[in-house]
């Protein structure tokens, strides 16, 4: 439905491409997802709603400090509240992605430098 009335009037509200990348999203059409909330954002440039989801894109594109970026705008934006605890969810599950990453990294390099036969001695 959301599709059928952007057809008519395109620039109409932010909610409707919102809700058009909500179902693209769920659909797993994710760029197309994408294109749906930024086109929101153009609309709107204060949507706290299209940079929540934004971040729900960006994480599953490994683009964890993209989502950081959209959360801590739409927290700033987020004048009434509406969004704060499912933001403040949002930035830590992106935080313990990013802990992961770094653990993942660290024990790489520990292992690169053991198989180097560069570990300290006991």
């Amino acid at each position: 439905m959301a599709g059928h009335a952007i057809e008519h009037n395109p620039g109409s509200c932010a909610e409707l491409w919102n809700m058009l990348g909500d179902s693209l999203y769920e659909l797993g059409r994710i760029e197309e997802a994408r294109l749906a909330f930024e086109r929101a954002l153009l609309i709107n440039g204060d949507e706290v709603r299209a940079r929540y989801n934004l971040a729900f894109v960006h994480v599953l594109e490994n683009e964890h400090q993209r989502a950081l970026v959209q959360i801590a705008e739409a927290l700033a934006l987020d004048r009434r509240g509406a969004y704060r605890d499912r933001l403040l969810q949002k930035q830590h599950e992106v935080l313990g992605l990013l802990a992961l990453q770094n653990q993942r990294r660290m024990l790489g390099q520990v292992d690169r430098v053991a198989g180097l036969g560069l570990a300290t001695p006991r």
